[in-house]
């Protein structure tokens, strides 16, 4: 491959780990040295979960899509997603899988071929904590079986433990651990 060219992905996943700090990820870190990384990405300000996500698959900032808080306000006039963009250029299917409601209004209703939703919250209580672990898996699972063209993956148990027990604290870096196993290890 030429090393000026940018390699054209027909697949791309999608991870987003809400909250996430400087903490040991070595799946992560797999990932990251495997495959296309955007350092230069940078959240919107003040970092709130529902703007950011917006933005991101929106790409536009606050100011012109108009939600500013966690709760939903449709763009007027509308703007064309991520997934509407990925289904417009006949690139293949799109799925996501996530565990925070909010986040089923970043795409127009249809717009998705496969979507998968669990609140298992709270994160703190049982031994594999909240729905990172079962969002992870079915990803996988979904993911290899249909191979859509986009695949988005929200995991959010590291936020809200972060939230409830503060970044950097043991709870915090167990969910971290835990969103880092969720994904496809050895694959």
């Amino acid at each position: 491959m030429n090393p000026h060219s940018t390699p054209h992905a027909s697949r791309v996943v999608l991870f987003v780990i809400d909250g996430l700090r400087e903490a040991p990820t070595p799946s992560i870190d797999r990932l990251s040295a495997e495959g296309a990384v955007a350092w230069q990405a940078q959240s919107v300000t003040p970092s709130v979960s529902l703007p950011c996500h917006a933005s991101l698959f929106l790409a536009v900032p606050p100011e012109r899509h108009g939600i500013l808080t966690n709760a939903w306000v449709p763009p007027q006039p509308p703007v064309p997603g991520l997934i509407e963009v990925v289904r417009a250029a006949g690139r293949g299917g799109s799925a996501a899988f996530y565990t925070w409601e909010p986040l089923r209004d970043l795409w127009r209703p249809g717009a998705l071929d496969f979507a998968y939703f669990h609140d298992l919250h709270d994160p703190l209580e049982g031994a594999h904590g909240g729905g990172d672990v079962e969002i992870g898996t079915v990803a996988a699972q979904v993911i290899v079986e249909q191979r859509p063209a986009l695949a988005f993956v929200y995991l959010g148990d590291a936020d809200e433990v972060a939230h409830r027990c503060g970044w950097m604290s043991e709870p915090y870096l167990r969910a971290v651990e835990r969103a880092d196993h969720s994904g496809p290890q050895g694959k």
